[in-house]
């Protein structure tokens, strides 16, 4: 399926779809949006824009490794008997020899 964009000076272009299903939805969005005045585009393609700076700017997920890891130190900071900086020193040495051996 193709989009069809009217280019300036009146000339059609055809562009691929690289979204498959949603290229029905992308020209009926685009049918609306070209009778807007050029000011609101602009406006919309700049928000656009800026909402795809965010979403690249956005970490990337934490992986599962360390999604259980974090899930474990909140367990711990929400016990009513936290372990004390000795107890986290032995866990952290059984670990590194587990890892590590």
């Amino acid at each position: 399926m193709c989009l069809q964009f009217r280019a300036a000076g009146g000339n059609n272009r055809r562009y691929e779809s690289i979204m498959g299903h949603d290229s029905a939805r992308i020209s009926e969005v685009w049918r609306e949006v070209e009778a807007w005045p050029v000011r609101t585009r602009l406006t919309l393609a700049s928000r656009i824009l800026e909402s795809v700076e965010r979403t690249l700017d956005a970490p990337d997920k934490p992986s599962e490794e360390r999604r259980k890891a974090l899930q474990s130190l909140i367990g711990i900071w929400t016990s009513p008997n936290p372990p004390s900086d000795q107890d986290v020193q032995q866990i952290v040495e059984e670990e590194r020899l587990k890892r590590f051996g």
